[in-house]
């Protein structure tokens, strides 16, 4: 966790530092679908934690230097999943939310102070997060991705996605009914859920076969 020490660590750290942006780049989700009373209360404060938490408290202890300056941008990097329906992923749908509008307030307040906020959304991106392995056309690299990312820094832009495909993506999902997107989403999470708990049954009666042998 975050907590109090480690803050007070940071802020002694970065004092006396111009720091021009902060990237507040931080991410957990759940291991697999979970409808919500399914998740321990622990995981859930945890993803709290871990995905607004942190972001918040960096924000807070760098901006006043940003202000006193006059100049600064803070990117804080967001989800795809922070503007389509999440169900069985509702905690982590809603954090990502929650920094797509805490970014644009943000930067209303202190665009005039010469500080400017952005979310950035990617979708899916090869990574350790998403589980996915190999880059496809709506899928870019780590470094593909970080590219667009950096190349969007200052643009002005509040809610970013900066890869040109998620950007097709995401239109392509604007032109779809929300019930729709609803839908799909629900059954596509409930069925990644039934193959999840499926396997996870399968573990736990080998690993019960091999303390019984």
């Amino acid at each position: 966790n975050f907590d109090e020490a480690k803050q007070n660590d940071v802020k002694k750290a970065v004092d006396n530092l111009d720091i021009g942006v902060l990237v507040n780049n931080v991410g957990m989700s759940y291991s697999r679908p979970h409808m919500y009373l399914e998740a321990s209360l622990e995981l859930t404060n945890r993803l709290i934690e871990v995905n607004l938490n942190s972001m918040t408290r960096m924000t807070y202890i760098v901006l006043p230097g940003m202000v006193s300056r006059r100049r600064g941008s803070i990117v804080n990097v967001s989800s795809g999943a922070g503007s389509l329906p999440q169900p069985l992923q509702a905690v982590y749908g809603g954090c990502k939310n929650f920094v797509n509008s805490f970014s644009e307030s943000l930067d209303l307040e202190y665009r005039s102070k010469g500080v400017r906020v952005s979310s950035q959304a990617p979708m899916f991106v090869v990574s350790n997060l998403s589980k996915i392995r190999r880059s496809s056309f709506f899928v870019p690299s780590a470094t593909a991705f970080a590219r667009a990312a950096v190349a969007k820094i200052g643009t002005g832009e509040t809610y970013v996605l900066p890869y040109w495909t998620h950007r097709l993506q995401f239109c392509l999902y604007s032109l779809v009914p929300r019930w729709i997107l609803q839908k799909g989403a629900l059954n596509m999470h409930l069925s990644i859920r039934k193959r999840a708990i499926r396997k996870e049954e399968r573990i736990a009666a080998a690993a019960n076969a091999d303390k019984t042998n």
